[in-house]
């Protein structure tokens, strides 16, 4: 196979590894493509042979490095992009150099690499964000931002940075969310949110009124990657889970209606035989494509990457043949 460490482009269609090469040398955890750059973030030393520790931008048609450079200290798990801004969280407590204190999550210049004033302190690391039209979303291991108690998540306004006055107060980490309209879906290892009303792994929350929502899909593990196509009314959850909605066989990724109140898991079941841990669609919403551990997708080879043909619920013949996660 063709050599890319931990960072590579292949065609959407065929499968083919592109030209782009970034060159790592470590794991690479979140990867953001906005306009003409890519963002990393992970837990790595350099990029294009040249010191970055654990975040860069590479030019998206060609993998040239970008001056960008915060210096996160230890791991970034997660990065979003705004107009001005990339907001990254992990495991650091530190940007910059000289040094500067951000617990776990940072707001960084999106053209200069300058850190923003912005600092929520907060007290264990951070797995997933998401961004709204005024909001920054955020879920993690933690349990306060600043001296204010947060169960696993919260939001800042975006022109403020101010923390929003929700709790969705989870009783375990959040590993991944993600939004559509008015609603937020969330997974990760918690078993309830709000006053204690079950939830296992999977919820979702209305962010009009912070309220949350009847939707259960009932996952039996840990959900680490939520995808959403508003237009078909359909949620992706991919995991460790094997059950769902009470016992029902789903193989590490399940398709849900998320306007049901049951959770609504359709008849799709394509068995992946180990954790998926990121799912993203395409931009026309009518391929699905997941990563992780799995070896095999039904009785298929397929090597820690595959894609699905979201019109005929078959797989598809995208197949980068990854040779490791």
């Amino acid at each position: 196979g063709t050599i890319r460490n931990h960072a590579a482009s292949v065609d959407a269609t065929s499968g083919a590894v592109l030209a782009w090469d970034p060159n790592v040398d470590g794991i690479v955890y979140a990867l953001k493509a906005d306009g003409t750059a890519i963002y990393l973030g992970g837990s790595f030393t350099s990029v294009q042979s040249t010191s970055r520790t654990n975040a860069a931008a590479v030019d998206v048609s060609n993998s040239n490095l970008s001056s960008w450079n915060p210096r996160p200290d230890l791991t970034v798990r997660s990065l979003t992009v705004t107009t001005n801004s990339v907001f990254i969280g992990g495991d650091f407590l530190n940007l910059g150099s000289p040094a500067i204190s951000r617990a776990y999550l940072g707001q960084v210049d999106r053209n200069q690499g300058a850190i923003n004033p912005w600092n929520v302190n907060l007290n264990a690391p951070v797995y997933a964000l998401a961004i709204d039209a005024s909001r920054l979303y955020v879920g993690g291991a933690f349990t306060q931002s600043g001296t204010t108690a947060q169960g696993y998540g919260a939001a800042y306004e975006l022109l403020t940075g101010a923390l929003v006055a929700w709790n969705p107060r989870f009783d375990g980490t959040v590993y991944a969310t993600a939004s559509s309209g008015s609603t937020m879906y969330w997974g990760g290892t918690f078993a309830s949110a709000g006053t204690l009303t079950p939830r296992n792994y999977a919820l979702a929350i209305d962010l009009q009124t912070g309220a949350l929502l009847p939707w259960d899909p009932q996952p039996n593990n840990i959900v680490r990657a939520v995808a959403v196509d508003a237009t078909a009314s359909v949620a992706y959850l991919g995991g460790q889970f094997t059950q769902v909605a009470g016992g029902v066989p789903r193989g590490r990724l399940a398709e849900y209606d998320f306007a049901s109140l049951d959770g609504g898991v359709t008849a799709w079941n394509p068995a992946i035989s180990s954790t998926v841990q990121a799912i993203t669609l395409s931009e026309s919403q009518n391929v699905l494509y997941i990563g992780g551990g799995f070896t095999t997708v039904g009785a298929t080879a397929r090597n820690r990457a595959a894609a699905f043909d979201l019109t005929s619920r078959t797989l598809n013949t995208w197949n980068p043949n990854v040779n490791d996660v």
